[in-house]
């Protein structure tokens, strides 16, 4: 199964929650899913995940739902699922 994992969170730090997220992502593959990692992130920096990093621009967090580069490449990707984590 092919899983778009959407999430906002600044995954150059290693909290707690980039562990969580990285923990799911590779449960995820050890069942034999292909795991696709979409993060929207505050500043374009080095991330400690694997991941397609989209950085949110003004002040509206929710930018993804008009961020047309997102949709294309999850769109090309062609998940099973969408999983969206964090958007708050």
């Amino acid at each position: 199964m092919k899983i778009a994992y959407l999430i906002s969170h600044d995954i150059s730090k290693n909290d707690g929650v980039t562990k969580k997220i990285s923990a799911q992502v590779s449960a995820w593959e050890q069942m034999g899913n292909t795991v696709a990692l979409y993060a929207f992130v505050p500043h374009d920096t080095e991330c400690l995940l694997n991941a397609n990093n989209f950085v949110m621009k003004g002040a509206f967090k929710h930018r993804f739902l008009l961020n047309r580069e997102l949709s294309d490449s999850i769109r090309e990707f062609n998940p099973d699922i969408l999983y969206v984590r964090n958007f708050v």
